[in-house]
């Protein structure tokens, strides 16, 4: 099956890199192996949905535009127009391959007739639960690629701060905070996580 994907996808853009194929394969394979896409969508369609949106992984470093524009705090960039998703190159794994993962999934959420990423964007509790179930679903194309499991952690409130425009900072990895983020709105709502 994964070597089924892996030429499905590169049938729709022959110029992908290897590296980059491999990223695309990871992430659909797992979506056929778990059964994830939706019984009325055919993968084909969610593979040509997620390349209108990203078809390269590209590594910046602090010279590039994408840092100088966005600063240090941002590890993964999902630019549509070039179809890039941008990840700095300075992440350790498995911070970095989920990135790709994280971003990537975005481009395969992104709704084909306006553009836009899930569902709910004008609320930060929107936002927040589309960027936790993200962030859930890259540490599990990882975990499984990789057969690895991720322990729980519980992490004092201190060491997560809101900034003014209601952005989420923290001294952890994107994934130990929206872990963290996620138990605590499934807490709240009375819900598994």
């Amino acid at each position: 099956m994964y070597e089924e994907i892996k030429k499905l996808i590169k049938s729709k853009k022959t110029t992908l890199d290897d590296q980059t194929l491999t990223y695309f394969t990871n992430y659909f394979y797992i979506l056929v192996k778990d059964n994830l896409i939706p019984d009325n969508i055919k993968l084909e369609k969610s593979i040509d949905n997620a390349m209108m949106f990203a078809s390269k992984v590209e590594f910046y470093d602090e010279n590039h535009r994408v840092y100088l524009e966005n600063g240090h705090d941002i590890k993964g960039f999902r630019d549509s127009k070039t179809k890039t998703i941008f990840i700095r190159d300075n992440l350790e794994e498995p911070l970095r391959e989920m990135t790709v993962y994280h971003e990537l999934h975005h481009a395969a959420q992104t709704n084909p007739n306006n553009s836009e990423v899930g569902i709910n964007q004008e609320s930060n509790i929107g936002r927040l639960i589309m960027e936790a179930q993200t962030q859930y679903f890259a540490e599990k194309v990882y975990s499984e690629i990789h057969n690895i499991s991720f322990e729980e952690k519980l992490i004092p409130s201190e060491n997560l701060r809101m900034v003014s425009n209601g952005t989420v900072v923290s001294r952890l990895h994107n994934y130990e905070m929206y872990d963290t983020l996620l138990s605590k709105l499934a807490a709240m709502i009375d819900v598994s996580k």
